[in-house]
């Protein structure tokens, strides 16, 4: 289940129009990150994440994603523009009270 998540993840970034890495990024860092202690890949719910970045660099590869898109980041943007407007209004509304 993990690994549809995944694949589907990717697939939900790419329709939104970002760059289609940005979970496979995120797994390479949490690689790295990770300590010297291993647990089996198969005792685990989770795959190992060094196949995890394996299969979704493969996805990215194979289905031709644009891996440098900015699209979603403009949209992103304004979402989170509007969203400190509003806590900045609800918080003038709230002191007055």
């Amino acid at each position: 289940m993990e690994r549809q998540a995944d694949v589907l993840g990717t697939r939900i970034l790419v329709s939104g129009g970002y760059a289609a890495d940005g979970l496979r990024n995120l797994m390479v860092t949490l690689n790295e990150g990770k300590e010297d202690i291993d647990i089996l890949a198969w005792l685990s719910t989770h795959p190992e994440t060094g196949e995890r970045v394996r299969y979704l660099e493969e996805l990215i590869v194979n289905n031709g994603y644009n891996r440098y898109a900015y699209e979603g980041v403009v949209s992103h943007a304004k979402i989170q523009s509007k969203a400190k407007a509003l806590l900045v209004e609800k918080k003038k509304d709230f002191s007055e009270i």
